[in-house]
């Protein structure tokens, strides 16, 4: 006999969305709606992997390298595994980089598009080398290393086996063998990643605005970052910024580890914290994150 009882708790309830019409009324708001003073792109490795020789911007364009940011901590995902080696990622690469479109440089404008003018007019000089593209070409004996701190190619390496699986298994009529390849996956946020960060002159503190569903995790890890006390920092989620994609979240060294994330939140903090002391905003071209996210 079929039962059709209501359920009378929020388990197998359908739930009503109530964000959707102010999108579908062209009434939603972002980040990048917002007001600001600065605006900041990133420039971004042509190449897969090689040496950085020179970065060179015309006159007039404000750029910013590895050596301003060396100061921060480095972002470094944790596993509590005896065996894993945490991949620093750099908020710029300083003196090599690893994947195409990895940031090496930002530039910051009066406006969002002098901001990709000026982008465009940087010059990145970089020695290719070979890169790796295949994971089994990566764990060969003469592959090499991408990280000085991972030999081998290996982050981590886990093994799991039952009791008696050795006899069971050498006593098996037949044994199979099963390779399987995960494919990239990438997330495909509604607007692409964004981080709008205000200074207030009287307080000496930072509001960072940025569509996130972890606003707490955000401001533990950017403060973290940027060596600054949490009590310094407010992060705002407001409720009608739209945010579907991926999340962005950071690790650095230390008692709070936390997972990897995109650099460029602390990136904006530092320039308003330490030259603008105003209104600075970052947004990424949305065909950046299609292609860069999610790479170490």
């Amino acid at each position: 006999m079929t039962s059709h009882a209501k359920p009378t708790g929020w388990v197998g309830r359908s739930i009503r969305r109530v964000e959707d019409p102010a999108l579908v009324t062209g009434q939603g708001r972002f980040t990048g709606d917002l007001a600001a003073e600065k605006w900041v792109r990133f420039v971004r490795s042509p190449v897969a992997s090689g040496r950085i020789t020179r970065i060179l911007a015309p006159d007039g364009v404000m750029l910013v390298t590895a050596a301003e940011v060396a100061a921060l901590l480095p972002i470094a995902p944790m596993l509590h595994k005896f065996n894993y080696a945490p991949i620093a990622q750099p908020i710029l690469a300083a003196e090599v980089v690893r994947f195409t479109g990895e940031p090496v440089a930002a530039v910051v404008a009066g406006s969002r598009e002098a901001a990709e003018d000026a982008a465009d007019l940087v010059t990145v000089e970089i020695e290719e080398t070979v890169p790796l593209v295949d994971a089994m070409a990566a764990l060969a004996s003469d592959a090499p290393a991408v990280h000085a701190i991972a030999p081998g190619n290996v982050i981590v390496e886990g093994l799991i086996k039952t009791a008696q699986f050795d006899a069971v298994s050498g006593a098996a009529h037949r044994r199979i063998k099963v390779e399987v390849r995960s494919r990239r996956q990438n997330a495909s946020p509604m607007e692409p990643r964004a981080a709008h960060a205000v200074y207030d002159r009287s307080s000496d503190r930072i509001t960072l605005t940025c569509a996130t569903q972890m606003p707490h995790l955000i401001r533990t890890a950017v403060a973290d970052t940027l060596g600054m006390p949490e009590s310094d920092l407010r992060v705002i989620a407001p409720r009608d910024f739209f945010n579907v994609g991926g999340e962005p979240v950071t690790t650095v060294p230390g008692d709070r580890n936390r997972t990897r994330r995109d650099p460029r939140l602390p990136l904006v903090g530092t320039l308003l914290r330490r030259q603008w002391k105003g209104r600075t905003m970052l947004v990424e071209v949305l065909e950046n994150g299609f292609r860069y996210e999610n790479r170490v």
